[in-house]
């Protein structure tokens, strides 16, 4: 059995860590998915057992859900920047 190179290593590297902040990221997503969710539950019923003549939820509920698509689109980006790196440094590599 042979030793892996240092390109290896540095690949394997590089996938781990890319594993390890994807999962990272991804719960701490679901988890601000999880209060938008209750809280806009919490805002929506407060409004209308108080005021139901005047719908003031929707303003938190938009402001915040633009956030939270903002969010998404920006790690998207990231991730997708990432793997294209991911792809050259490999192809640097390999030409070595």
């Amino acid at each position: 059995m042979s030793n892996p190179s240092e390109s290896e290593l540095l690949l394997n590297y590089r996938n781990a860590l890319k594993d390890v902040i994807e999962e990272r990221e991804s719960k701490e997503f679901r988890i601000g998915l999880l209060l938008y969710v209750v809280i806009n539950g919490c805002l929506v019923a407060l409004n209308l057992l108080t005021n139901p003549d005047f719908l003031w939820f929707f303003f938190p509920m938009g402001f915040w859900g633009l956030g939270i698509l903002f969010y998404f689109l920006r790690r998207n980006r990231e991730r997708r920047d990432f793997e294209e790196a991911d792809l050259r440094a490999l192809h640097r590599i390999s030409a070595i």
